[in-house]
């Protein structure tokens, strides 16, 4: 796993084209996995995913593919080599004045079920990293863009189990925890099955207590946030 990479305040993202020609045998093995995956999840959609083709501290250079591009990487590691380049997604570093939220994902989702990881948390659809961070706030736990009173991204960091790489987002609220169950339970996605609010102070409890639940790079996540103290 690559070490996280620092971000500038005032990040861009700039798409440069969509997915260049796949192999027609490649194609048809991402075609395979993808009706193999709708069938298991009739849900899913192949919306829009940015893979990310360069980085610098303020930029990054993105693709535009399709959601079953991620799918099949996700299940075919021979797949992530072809195409090379890592699918982009977002997660929220979101604190309120009780600590900071973590949401424990459904046993329904197609990935990561039952792991606790910073929420909110999606793909990457679109080059605008708060857009999208805002509207996963708003689909899955129910909270407001207005809720939130401060925001920017600050590191971006590789998850060792499928290669996404994510756009981390420091936000603040100053909804308080019980607010923030509140909308959850009346107008969450289902996407969590619960969240837990943890102090500062109580994190490394929280992990250890939690480890074997836990997404593979969430520590690593908290560290390039500044949350969780090396070591």
């Amino acid at each position: 796993m690559a070490p996280p990479l620092k971000l500038e305040p005032d990040l861009e993202i700039e798409v440069r084209g969509g997915a260049e020609a796949i192999d027609p045998g490649l194609a048809a093995r991402i075609d395979e996995i993808w009706d193999r995956e709708c069938t298991l999840a009739p849900g899913l959609f192949d919306g829009p995913v940015l893979f990310m083709e360069s980085f610098s501290l303020g930029r990054i250079g993105a693709r535009r593919f399709g959601y079953r591009h991620l799918v099949a990487r996700r299940r075919d590691p021979a797949i992530a080599t072809a195409i090379g380049l890592k699918p982009l997604g977002v997660t929220g570093l979101l604190t309120c004045p009780e600590g900071l939220v973590f949401g424990r994902r459904a046993g329904e989702v197609s990935f990561g079920a039952g792991r606790w990881e910073p929420a909110p948390a999606g793909v990457l659809d679109r080059p605008d990293c708060r857009t999208v961070v805002l509207g996963e706030l708003s689909e899955e736990l129910g909270l407001e863009p207005s809720a939130i009173v401060s925001m920017e991204p600050v590191a971006l960091v590789e998850d060792p189990g499928n290669g996404v790489c994510d756009i981390l987002v420091r936000m603040t609220t100053a909804a308080p925890a019980a607010e923030i169950e509140r909308v959850l339970r009346a107008s969450g996605s289902g996407e969590y099955s619960r969240i837990a609010v943890v102090g500062q102070q109580d994190l490394p409890r929280f992990l250890a207590a939690n480890e074997s639940e836990l997404l593979p790079n969430l520590r690593s996540m908290l560290h390039a946030g500044g949350l969780l103290a090396q070591g």
